[in-house]
């Protein structure tokens, strides 16, 4: 019985086998690297809409800069998924953690938690927590 709001086609797909889920794919540009997709239209569905746990991907995360992508493209849709969240779930492996890409949503202030893997450093996750920031270690 979850309302799924998503722009992943491969989420739709897993999460519809349950019938009882209600899923909205949102339009928009397709990428096929991550068979996702993106743009004006796919971030117009969040104008109206309270989520209440948001899972955000990234392509880094730096405790300066924030959520960074590797172009602009996906920076409005990404902006008014934020915007409409009460609570943000972080989806970063470790990776990622410092990495700073060329476009910036900064927003580091609004994530509630962050799910990355074991080979975190402890320091880093010390950094974090200092910050308000959850972290959850899978």
């Amino acid at each position: 019985d979850l309302n799924i709001v998503t722009t992943s086609l491969n989420i739709t797909l897993l999460l519809g086998e349950e019938p009882s889920n209600h899923i909205i794919l949102t339009g928009g540009e397709f990428k096929a690297p991550t068979l996702s997709v993106t743009g004006d239209r796919a971030a117009s569905v969040f104008e109206n809409l309270y989520v209440e746990k948001l899972f955000l991907a990234t392509g880094g995360f730096s405790l300066q800069a924030g959520l960074t992508y590797p172009g602009f493209s996906d920076l409005a849709l990404k902006r008014a998924m934020v915007k409409s969240a009460k609570t943000i779930y972080l989806l970063a492996d470790s990776s990622k953690l410092e990495k700073v890409l060329f476009a910036s949503l900064g927003c580091q202030d609004k994530i509630s938690y962050l799910i990355t893997d074991s080979n975190v450093d402890p320091a880093y996750v010390t950094s974090l927590e200092h910050l308000g920031m959850k972290v959850i270690i899978c």
